[in-house]
Formats: structure tokens, C-alpha cells, sequence
């Protein structure tokens, strides 16, 4: 038995269905996943309902693009209400942002002779939640650039000519969003945010927990964050595990792992924790 936790499909930048992630995690031996889409949770009852007819068990989660100061950071949100109704609202403004953001991003390109046609990619994707990884691989297609990574280092990623910053909400308002959805949330890659020294990342990750963090993603496709597991401990926080798998036809983050149930099971325990009433927990501690 294992777990994937950190799983796209293509109800935000991944190149699979949520049935089809369900059916490849079965054939990769994966018996739990989470289905993590950047700001949506649309994904999550078609891989749930997949999931009981193929014995895959899924968890309902999302991964909310947050801002902390001037740093861009991902939050995880595990055991969410999919149907929350002020989360989807919520959401649903995150990604109206792009239908302005993305006209920009294709009209920067212009200026550098690569002509993407966006309407014809929403319609060829049958999504409106057009992602920079859709344009990447679109410039690929056309020949523009050799790779999805050199479409992010000449044009897409920040600070280079094409970028153009989307919405964000404030981490506080991000992990009281998952709280509020009965969810338990989690910092993402936290390798990513490139903090610099072990100092800064205890004291941004203790800031983190004063505002109600249940945990950090110290396993990372395939690498452990050695000084994000040390943090954890120290701060009693919850470690998980994830791929960021989006699909088996990109470049990157294109296998999913499996990692020991356990971490799922830890998940399970705090998450008990947090939804039953508290005279269970102490009737529970006292037998």
C-alpha cells in the first residue's frame, strides 16, 4: 500500500482525466491519492467516484496559489469540503483572473513572433482554466521553443518578458479557507520558496503554524526535504508526501511515487482530531 498526494489532472495543468489519474495510480500499485488542482476543486468527485469502482482511495484536496509578502507559495488543503460553498466562490475569482492574465501572457509572446491562438486551446483542452504549463506545451507544439522548461526560462517564468502576475489571496486567508472547509492544510515544495538558511525557514514555517499550518510536504518528487522534515518535527507538524505528478506525456513531474501509507494515516489521525468533538478525544485518551 501507498500514497500520492500531490496530483494534477486536467482540471487545471494536468494531461489526464480525473478517471484516467485514478487508473494509472491502480496500474502503478497506488492505493490512495490526493487530487491537488491549482485553485479548483472540479476534479475531485469524478476521481472519487472512479476511485470507489477501481478500489483507489482518493482524497478530496486542492492547491491554492497564496502570497506571503512578495513570494508566491503554494498551500495544499487535504479533507475539504468540495462543495464548500464560500471555497468554490473563492476559487472560482482565483481562476476568473486568468481570463485577464492570459490574454496578456499571449500578447507578450506576440511581441516575440510566437502567435498562440487562446481561443482554439480552451476549445482543443475543453477547459477554460488555462495554465501557463497549456501555453508552454502549446509553444512546444508549435515549434516556437524545444521544451516546456525553455518555454518558462525564456518567456513564462518570473521575471521574464512573457510573465505577467496572476491573483493571489494572503496565506493566512488561504489556510482559514481550508480550515473552514473541514480541511487540514499543508505548505507545499517548501524547497521552492528558496528562504535561503535554516533560520528563516523555521521562523516563516513557526509564522505558518501560528496561523493554523497542520503541515509540510517534506517529501517532493522523489526528494526529501531534509531541513523541512527536521522543521516539522521540531514544530509538531504533520509531513506529507507528493509527486506533483501531471501526466505521463510532459517533462516534468511526470511519474508518480509511492510513498508509505502511513503518512496518509497520520493525516487521517489529525484530521479525526480536528473534526470530532473534543469530549471523544478525551474519553478516547482517558480508556
Amino acid at each position: 500500500m501507498g500514497v500520492d498526494l500531490h496530483i494534477h489532472t486536467t482540471y487545471s495543468d494536468g494531461s489526464f482525466t480525473p478517471r484516467e489519474v485514478v487508473l494509472y495510480a491502480k496500474y502503478m500499485g497506488i492505493s490512495a491519492i490526493a487530487i491537488t488542482d491549482h485553485d479548483t476543486v472540479e476534479g475531485n468527485e469524478e476521481a472519487i467516484i472512479a476511485g470507489k469502482k477501481l478500489g483507489v482511495e482518493v482524497v478530496p484536496g486542492v492547491e491554492i496559489s497564496v502570497c506571503h509578502g512578495e513570494r508566491e507559495i503554494h498551500l495544499l488543503g487535504y479533507f475539504i469540503d468540495y462543495k464548500n460553498k464560500a471555497l468554490i466562490e473563492k476559487l472560482e475569482r482565483l481562476r476568473n483572473s486568468r481570463k485577464y492574465r492570459n490574454p496578456l501572457i499571449i500578447e507578450k509572446l506576440r511581441e516575440f513572433g510566437i502567435n498562440l491562438n487562446l481561443e482554439k486551446l480552451k476549445k482543443e483542452l475543453k477547459t477554460e482554466n488555462i495554465c501557463r504549463p497549456h501555453i508552454a506545451r502549446e509553444m512546444v507544439r508549435l515549434g516556437y521553443v524545444r521544451s516546456v522548461k525553455e518555454a518558462f526560462d525564456l518567456y513564462l517564468k518570473v521575471g521574464m518578458p512573457a510573465y505577467v502576475p496572476k491573483e493571489k489571496i494572503k496565506i493566512d486567508m488561504a489556510i482559514k479557507l481550508v480550515k473552514e472547509s473541514g480541511g487540514l492544510a499543508i505548505l507545499a515544495h517548501p524547497a521552492t520558496i528558496k528562504l535561503g538558511n535554516f533560520q528563516k525557514y523555521y521562523e516563516f514555517i513557526s509564522t505558518l503554524k501560528g496561523m493554523g499550518l497542520d503541515g509540510v510536504e517534506t517529501f517532493y518528487n522523489g526528494k526529501e526535504d531534509e531541513m523541512a522534515c527536521k522543521i516539522a518535527d521540531i514544530l509538531n507538524l504533520l509531513k506529507t508526501a507528493g509527486s506533483d505528478f501531471h501526466g505521463i506525456n510532459v517533462e516534468e513531474n511526470s511519474k508518480m511515487i509511492n510513498y508509505p501509507y502511513e503518512i496518509l494515516e497520520n493525516l487521517k489521525k489529525r484530521y479525526l482530531q480536528t473534526t470530532l468533538p473534543k469530549s471523544v478525544i478525551v474519553l478516547q485518551k482517558s480508556t
